[in-house]
């Protein structure tokens, strides 16, 4: 399922909204949705009767639509945010990136018990911005921020002694501003991105 996941031209918002699901709900959820394969397959696939794999598929459906719709934003609108956050990361200035920054923005991090991030998502665009500052006065933004497609998304992917350090992704609402941020360290997500 993993692998399937990496795989796929998916967004990592999607595959965040997935993690939400119980690992029953999730596969019930991508081998119908996106397999189409029929409750009978589910069920010999998860040793469980059709009648349970379609209340798993309730679930995760009701699940999946309480998150509100992401509006992709566009090509432009991306590219600002990307070079607002490379000169804050160069700078330490990352004042001028909070009019890009909707108010009950959300910050995500991902080391995925493997390396230091946040324990809990950072709400409200002061709090991002405070940990933005704080981890670049650390020296922890040192390296490389190279725009990437990722995922079918543009974002950035953090270079240090040419290694991967972070992918950092952004996903934005209809007004254009930034609803949520997502930095990703954990090794077995980024092992695939590319070298320098």
């Amino acid at each position: 399922m993993d692998r399937l996941l990496r795989e796929e031209q998916i967004s990592y918002a999607f595959m965040v909204l997935l993690e939400r699901l119980t690992p029953d709900e999730r596969t019930v959820f991508v081998l119908r949705e996106s397999f189409a394969l029929e409750y009978d397959e589910i069920a010999d696939i998860l040793g469980k009767s059709a009648v349970a794999c379609r209340k798993l598929l309730s679930r995760a459906r009701q699940k999946v639509k309480t998150e509100h719709e992401v509006t992709p934003a566009d090509e432009k609108t991306v590219a600002k945010w990307t070079s607002e956050f490379l000169k804050a990361a160069k700078t330490g200035d990352f004042a001028p990136l909070l009019e890009v920054i909707r108010e009950d923005a959300v910050l995500i991090t991902d080391g995925g018990g493997k390396v230091r991030a946040a324990l809990n998502p950072i709400f409200s665009k002061e709090r991002i911005i405070a940990f933005w500052e704080g981890i670049q006065a650390k020296g922890s933004l040192q390296g490389e921020l190279v725009p990437m497609q990722i995922n079918g998304e543009i974002g950035l992917v953090h270079y240090r002694d040419g290694r991967v350090i972070h992918v950092i992704l952004f996903e934005g609402d209809a007004q254009g501003r930034i609803r949520r941020f997502y930095m990703i360290s954990n090794p077995e997500k980024i092992v695939n991105a590319p070298s320098l």
